[in-house]
């Protein structure tokens, strides 16, 4: 709650927070986490975990899960480019079972923004980005916004197919990022601020854009085809910040574009058009009740595997065990597995029963028994 706390008074009461949840460290040789994990249930605990604490924040939250751009060829995590051993549909799955234990946990709070990366009508400009960006849509149920990067490398009208497919899905547009000094730009100082001005042209002359996100930051680190030569730098605020003029090195900061490129920024964004008025107020939620289902058990001598299932909502499980006249006793509490096992006697039968346990601890109701009878060894 500590946490929590900290981050409402930092929003305040007219704020929204954006969360960027991404699988971006995952790469081919350090075998992190990818969509085919999440989509298996694999993670689950760990997102029920997270919604709780998102439902405790209680205020709206947009998220943009799992990466923007995952129609490149750039997140390993993600993308079928990147990583030929995913497919779309791992992506699509594990998307709807994020949302889906959100809202179990009763997590509705949160607003989904599914942001592709931009491309250009013809597609031998940019072949390592995939246009067939429906293959990766979830589903209109699953996302709240459609949104599109795009940097210098391209032209404003590389917006044109993803605003398309906002409209025809009626989801309003967010610019998840845009900005200037991409290392694969080509365009000069000059050209950069006919380029910015031509993006708000773009933003102001379609109705559906109804949020834009400047990327204000020096992403130098990430470069792999300018080098960064320290004796260009210039160094400012008592050389707490420093960039390199008049070059495209990944540092797409307003500052590191120069005084003309932060004057256009200004007036242009200062128009009404631009002025929010959303005020955050505190969301109702209302969770599923956690359930589970008796599965048949499996026995290696006279040990039974006790199986059972449970919905998104369940987090932990209590087992009970009766035999013949006697009262229910339960055997173990809040297990964090889908089996138990338990040792019987040749040929005794016995009914179990599992209750689930949300994510808060609040138990759900007994499934209903199942009898167990053991092998006469």
């Amino acid at each position: 709650m500590g946490d929590i706390t900290k981050v409402r008074g930092v929003v305040g009461g007219r704020g929204l927070m954006f969360l960027d949840w991404n699988l971006t460290q995952t790469t081919a040789v350090n075998g992190g986490i990818t969509v085919r994990e999440v989509a298996t249930g694999s993670l689950d605990r760990y997102i029920r975990g997270y919604a709780r604490d998102v439902r405790a924040y209680g205020l709206p939250i947009q998220i943009l899960l799992f990466n923007g751009e995952f129609n490149g060829d750039w997140w390993y995590a993600v993308s079928p480019r990147a990583n030929p051993s995913l497919s779309t549909a791992d992506f699509v799955k594990a998307w709807r079972r994020v949302v889906n234990i959100f809202r179990a946990v009763g997590a509705s709070n949160v607003s989904w923004a599914w942001v592709v990366n931009g491309y250009p009508s013809d597609p031998s400009q940019q072949p390592q980005i995939d246009r067939d960006i429906g293959s990766y849509y979830p589903g209109d149920e699953y996302v709240d916004w459609v949104g599109a990067d795009v940097y210098d490398v391209g032209t404003p009208n590389w917006l044109d197919g993803p605003y398309a497919f906002a409209v025809a899905h009626s989801k309003p547009v967010w610019i998840g990022e845009f900005g200037i000094r991409h290392e694969w730009s080509i365009l000069t100082p000059v050209q950069q601020r006919a380029w910015l001005e031509a993006m708000f042209d773009y933003f102001e002359s379609h109705s559906a854009i109804k949020a834009v996100s400047y990327f204000n930051l020096n992403n130098r680190g990430a470069a792999t085809h300018v080098k960064w030569d320290p004796s260009r730098d210039v160094f400012l605020y008592d050389g707490h910040v420093r960039y390199t003029p008049d070059l495209n090195d990944h540092d797409s900061r307003l500052l590191a574009g120069g005084p003309a490129i932060r004057a256009i920024f200004a007036r242009r964004i200062a128009s009404e058009r631009y002025l929010s008025t959303v005020s955050t107020e505190a969301v109702e939620s209302k969770s599923q009740p956690p359930a589970a289902v008796m599965l048949a058990p499996t026995f290696r001598g006279l040990t039974a595997t006790l199986r059972w299932r449970g919905n998104l909502a369940a987090d932990a499980y209590d087992v009970a065990v009766k035999r013949k006249t006697r009262p229910w006793r339960t055997v173990a509490k809040r297990l964090t597995s889908m089996s138990y096992g338990r040792k019987g006697t040749s040929g005794e039968g016995i009914l179990v029963r599992v209750r689930p346990r949300d994510v808060f601890g609040s138990p759900g109701a007994w499934s209903s028994s199942r009898s167990v009878v053991y092998p006469r060894l």
